[in-house]
């Protein structure tokens, strides 16, 4: 085991053991670090206090690629996500995952639902990349999607309807996002999201 410490959170981080031993390098643990260093510490905190924790799976376990979170709060990321393209400035997959514990923690969506119903419609039914499909999935992307553009700054394209995430289709995601329970003691500045989200990661 060793452990993530984002500002000073306390994650413990699993290695595969086994014949097919996956161990991630010093860089792609600074990587994991860095990412969670960007969401909103609340989440970070509640998701230890929860004893949550990130598995890297052998190159032989499921999930083959990607990520899971399924027993919540754990995240699981395959090896191949590590050398993911996607995964080297911030670890989206360990983003999205965190995206899925934070609507089972805090029922964001279920949330949602019950306090703007215009809101939760339009971010059920936006599209995700992945076999599965709904609420929670678009929840997930969407969380993602709002860390690394608004909080980290950097450029995503949502490879699954690029369009719900530019101009203001974003800021309309984003709104539904902090409209959740997730984010009723936020202390960022919701009125400063950036309009747009051009460019790819």
């Amino acid at each position: 085991m060793r452990v993530l410490a984002p500002q000073g959170v306390f994650i413990p981080l699993y290695i595969a053991s086994g014949t097919d031993d996956f161990h991630p390098s010093d860089a792609q643990v600074q990587n994991l670090v860095l990412t969670f260093s960007y969401a909103p510490m609340q989440h970070v905190r509640r998701f230890s206090v929860a004893l949550g924790h990130v598995r890297a799976s052998g190159r032989s376990c499921t999930p083959a690629s990607g990520g899971g979170s399924d027993p919540a709060p754990w995240i699981r990321l395959s090896a191949v996500s590590f050398a993911d393209s996607i995964n080297q400035r911030l670890n989206v997959t360990l983003l999205h995952e965190f995206g899925h514990v934070v609507d089972y923690l805090y029922h964001a969506m279920d949330g949602l639902r019950q306090r703007d119903l215009n809101l939760y419609r339009l971010l059920a039914t936006t599209r995700h990349t992945g076999r599965t499909q709904g609420p929670s999935e678009a929840f997930a992307d969407c969380y993602m999607i709002f860390v690394v553009t608004q909080l980290a700054q950097l450029p995503y394209r949502h490879p699954a309807d690029p369009a719900a995430y530019q101009g203001d289709q974003a800021t309309r995601h984003f709104e539904a996002l902090l409209n959740s329970p997730a984010f009723d003691n936020w202390v960022g500045a919701r009125s400063e999201l950036r309009r747009s989200t051009p460019g790819s990661a």
